[in-house]
């Protein structure tokens, strides 16, 4: 037998002894899974435990699912009634947007006390009842007017619309009115040859302005002719005067006829 030969057969005799040292000691010190009770000093299976756990969880069975078929008709019950207050709550919201009356909402007041009555009686039996439809009263807004259904604002709204309007065609209208106006008082800028009332008025001033000093001046010369007619008058009344003297005279000296001028 070689050496490796002789080497493999010494690690199989100690791995033999090994693992026989292995069984016996589980052996000696193994662990009972059945259900045999203790005798004496023997301990009892590890299935006995167990097993009085198991029976003791299926004693409470019977009180664990007459409350799961309590809470579960409970449920049902409330289902029930959740159907019905559906329909309530759809009836309601459909008020709210067909209707154009007035429109109700949630008394708070009221709310407030059957919440509190559902609470008192939650702490007398230990289960909170359902609660029931609130009580309504009529909706109001801030400024203590009553609240209305949608197709009366959406007709309210349709109305100031068109009221609204015809307040923006009256307002066209009296733009372009005034624009026409504004045309008329200061002028076309696209049409220079168009003056406005103004332009016009400031040259009505400036001609006015002429025609008072033109008249001034003809008011002047009217003096001046007046003043000059007057002194012609004058000279012409010397000259009839002096011609009557000379007609006398000539008629006491010298017995000639002469015509006298007149006017």
């Amino acid at each position: 037998m070689t050496r490796l030969g002789k080497v493999f057969v010494m690690l199989n005799l100690v791995l033999s002894l090994m693992l026989g040292a292995t069984a016996f000691g589980v052996y000696t010190n193994g662990l009972d899974f059945s259900d045999t009770p203790a005798k004496g000093s023997v301990p009892a299976g590890k299935l006995v435990p167990v097993k009085a756990e198991l029976e003791d969880t299926l004693k409470q069975i019977p009180t664990v699912e007459n409350s799961w078929q309590t809470a579960r008709a409970e449920l049902l019950a409330r289902e029930d009634k959740r159907r019905a207050e559906r329909d309530w709550y759809t009836q309601q919201l459909g008020k709210v947007v067909t209707e154009k009356g007035n429109v109700q909402e949630v008394d708070q007041n009221a709310e407030k006390a059957a919440e509190q009555r559902r609470e008192q009686e939650r702490a007398r039996t230990g289960i909170l009842p359902p609660a029931a439809l609130p009580v309504l009263a009529d909706a109001r807004d801030a400024g203590g007017a009553n609240l209305m259904g949608l197709p009366f604002y959406v007709a309210r709204l349709e109305s100031l619309r068109m009221e609204n309007a015809a307040v923006r065609k009256q307002l066209d209208e009296k733009l372009k009115e005034d624009t026409v106006l504004t045309k008329r008082l200061a002028g076309d800028p696209e049409n220079p040859r168009a003056r406005g009332l103004r332009q016009q008025v400031a040259e009505e001033r400036v001609k006015r302005a002429g025609i008072i000093d033109e008249q001034g001046i003809a008011q002047g010369m009217l003096v001046n002719s007046t003043v000059e007619s007057e002194l012609i008058y004058k000279r012409l009344e010397e000259l009839e005067r002096r011609i009557a003297e000379l007609v006398r005279y000539l008629k006491k000296k010298h017995s000639v006829d002469a015509p006298a001028g007149g006017r």
